[in-house]
């Protein structure tokens, strides 16, 4: 009988290894999806640690819940770009939306600069659905993380810096990070 199973073991091994192979890994980066569905988990999770550091406001007709971060910088709040987090109860989503300060209303475009390689790009700034919200915050997010210097050209054509303060910088990360670990892009 021993001797039986034992004979088997080689070819349990394989299958076990094709399996967990062609398993994709949990932790991929997945940016390029822009899945909006949270789970049990995920959002338990954020409820019982994350919920802890954000101010939630409820719109009761709706059935949502907004969150944005309780870190602040105060003295350029007119030119502040923040996120809030939006999570639908009923849906079980979670969705972005983009938080320009009033000093952005007539802004449309970031400029931002890789400084090793010093090329320029642009980011509009969303203000149109859960996608182009999504994707500001993504493109936002992996430049910021990259190290990127951002600015935008004001009416009288002067450049502005943005987000110059690290704490600027780690608000927006804080928020996109805790909204892709809801969602299970991280």
């Amino acid at each position: 009988m021993l001797l039986k199973i034992s004979r088997k073991i080689p070819f349990l091994l394989f299958i076990s290894f094709v399996f967990v192979s062609c398993h994709p890994g949990k932790n991929e980066k997945q940016t390029e999806s822009t899945a909006y569905s949270t789970t049990y988990d995920s959002f338990l999770y954020f409820k019982n640690v994350r919920r802890l550091f954000y101010n939630q406001q409820n719109i009761e007709a709706a059935n949502l819940q907004i969150y944005r971060l309780k870190e602040t910088v105060e003295d350029e709040a007119e030119r502040q770009i923040r996120f809030s987090l939006v999570v639908n109860v009923n849906k079980d989503h979670a969705y972005l939306m983009t938080e320009a300060g009033s000093g952005l209303d007539s802004v449309n475009y970031i400029l931002t600069e890789n400084p090793e390689m010093k090329s320029i790009d642009t980011l509009e700034i969303a203000r149109g659905d859960k996608d182009t919200h999504y994707t500001f915050a993504n493109s936002l997010y992996g430049h910021i993380l990259d190290g990127h210097n951002f600015w935008y050209v004001n009416a009288a054509g002067e450049e502005v810096p943005l987000l110059q303060q690290k704490k600027e910088r780690e608000i927006i990360r804080i928020t996109v990070y805790d909204y892709f670990r809801l969602v299970n892009l991280r």
